[in-house]
């Protein structure tokens, strides 16, 4: 069954039995985040200010999490963005991704499923050219005490999707070799003498076929060494009914 993800309030998280754990989830993700950003103690005039938040978030499962976003609604967006990348990530279409997979399973293909971890702040971008600043959000520590110049992206700034989508284009196609699909472009895939290998790309969740388990293990390794990533999964009965 689908995964559902419930937005959970300060107040409720702090009143809840499980207020433990909502501690453990806030400073993982501000230890994760701490390298995104140097503090400082002025906005210099004619910089971005960006207001930020952080967003708890549990799932049925009870995961418990939280996000720092950025309001990126009063960021311009670079120029060196092309137009049709300036905001979007990277989807492969739904029916695309229900034909590949129908396709490569019923050949003997193996699937893995790849979620790379907090993929935005991963993406390579010069940020500290940009000039752009963010007021700590109200329940951090740092608020109110100073702001913070970016040095890395974070969720929330408008050109982060496309500056991920440019990473992971650029690592697979220049890097690993892949070609993107004419009638996809979000699916790219790779023939060589090991076999065939298929890479399909949801923002940061990566399903990719294989039909050599040589080839499927180089490219775990590489996209690994490359990128933070949790462990690949592999098909499994609930798998897919998540995926699609």
């Amino acid at each position: 069954a689908p995964v559902c993800v419930t937005k959970v309030g300060w107040k409720s998280a702090r009143c809840s039995n499980e207020w433990d754990q909502w501690q453990t989830a806030i400073n993982k993700e501000r230890d994760n985040t701490s390298s995104s950003f140097k503090r400082v103690d002025k906005v210099p005039p004619g910089c971005t200010l960006l207001r930020s938040w952080e967003m708890l978030t549990k799932k049925d499962c009870g995961t418990l999490k939280n996000r720092i976003i950025l309001d990126g609604s009063g960021e311009a967006i670079g120029e060196d963005l092309d137009d049709a990348a300036k905001i979007y990530s990277s989807v492969v279409d739904v029916n695309n991704l229900k034909v590949m997979l129908a396709t490569g399973l019923s050949s003997g293909a193996t699937l893995k499923l790849i979620d790379i971890k907090n993929a935005f702040i991963q993406a390579d971008a010069d940020i500290e050219s940009e000039c752009i600043y963010v007021q700590p959000p109200p329940t951090h520590p740092d608020f109110g005490r100073c702001y913070w110049k970016l040095i890395e992206n974070m969720y929330g700034r408008k050109s982060a999707p496309a500056h991920w989508s440019r990473t992971l284009r650029k690592f697979l196609v220049d890097e690993l070799g892949f070609s993107a699909s004419a009638h996809d472009e979000n699916i790219y895939q790779k023939t060589d003498a090991q076999g065939k290998i298929v890479c399909m790309i949801y923002v940061d969740d990566l399903s990719v076929l294989g039909w050599s388990c040589k080839q499927m293990d180089d490219f775990l390794d590489r996209i690994t060494e490359r990128f933070q990533c949790k462990p690949a999964e592999t098909l499994s009965p609930g798998n897919p009914v998540r995926l699609l």
